[in-house]
């Protein structure tokens, strides 16, 4: 009997949501995106610290070890999710998604996980809804939700960021690129409801800050590592718009904001990046 493809995520304990009169519906919002991930035809396993409560149906892992001290929450590590997930994968490809998507039965998602072959990683973007009733929305441009790869593709791979906070959906596939995989990036087709629980500019930053010290080291002199060293330092090839904002960033009343101007410089360029080094696919 042939498995289904593996779906791997960190279900939080609640999930607060609210419709479009204000009334609270995250349970019920939660419940319907674990649904959705088996009418899809997945088998989802939620990876949580084993600090946290766990109330739901779906087969869990527990790590010992999160990140409460930096995020304030007992968020996993990236790197533990992929080594749990590559071993209980047992050789399928699997997916890695964030706990809040709800997939719909005719997205044909399944059948993509299955095709997938070794050296090859699909990435997607969400499509934000304004109430779960909605189908149609707005892609989410800023990042990813929704990855498959083969588990031998991840093997080894050592990070710090943190799965589910900002940033792990940029280093993830990038670093995938240097390691060879070719990348497919597929239509926007998971719903996600759109929610105001934000991260905190200092955790995001922070780790933002996290991110440009392992893709530095992981890039090298390569095509992104290139990329990346243009953001940073606000090359953009004209001379004298360049030496204009040198000097303009360094005013003590410009200084302190360019940490924040220079991340989203390094977020836009990831994004670009990753969609001209995409295949893309229906």
């Amino acid at each position: 009997m042939t498995l289904p493809p593996l779906l791997v995520t960190s279900l939080p304990p609640r999930m607060p949501r609210l419709d479009t009169i204000g009334e609270d519906i995250g349970l019920a919002y939660q419940q319907n995106c674990i649904d959705s991930w088996h009418s899809a035809g997945f088998d989802p396993l939620s990876i949580n610290s084993i600090n946290e409560d766990y109330p739901h149906s779906v087969r869990m892992i527990p790590v010992w070890r999160d990140t409460s001290t930096m995020t304030g929450r007992p968020h996993v590590y990236l790197e533990d999710m992929l080594t749990i997930a590559a071993t209980e994968a047992k050789g399928r490809p699997f997916v890695l998604t964030n706990a809040d998507l709800v997939f719909p039965p005719t997205a044909g998602l399944t059948d993509r996980v299955k095709a997938l072959r070794p050296g090859e990683l699909i990435i997607s973007r969400r499509i934000d809804i304004d109430s779960p009733a909605c189908y149609d929305g707005i892609p989410y441009h800023c990042g990813f939700d929704f990855f498959a790869i083969h588990p031998n593709d991840v093997f080894g791979l050592s990070t710090e960021m943190v799965f589910g906070a900002p940033w792990w959906d940029h280093l993830f596939p990038l670093i995938m690129y240097i390691r060879g995989c070719k990348i497919y990036q597929s239509e926007a087709t998971v719903l996600h409801l759109k929610h105001d629980e934000r991260w905190e500019w200092q955790v995001w930053e922070a780790l933002g800050q996290r991110f440009l010290v392992e893709m530095s080291i992981n890039s090298n002199n390569g095509i992104y590592g290139l990329r990346l060293r243009k953001a940073v330092e606000r090359r953009t090839g004209r001379l004298v718009s360049d030496l204009i904002y040198n000097i303009w960033r360094r005013l003590p009343k410009h200084a302190a904001g360019e940490s924040i101007r220079m991340l989203h410089r390094v977020s836009e360029a990831n994004l670009s990046f990753l969609d001209e080094a995409s295949q893309h696919i229906d």
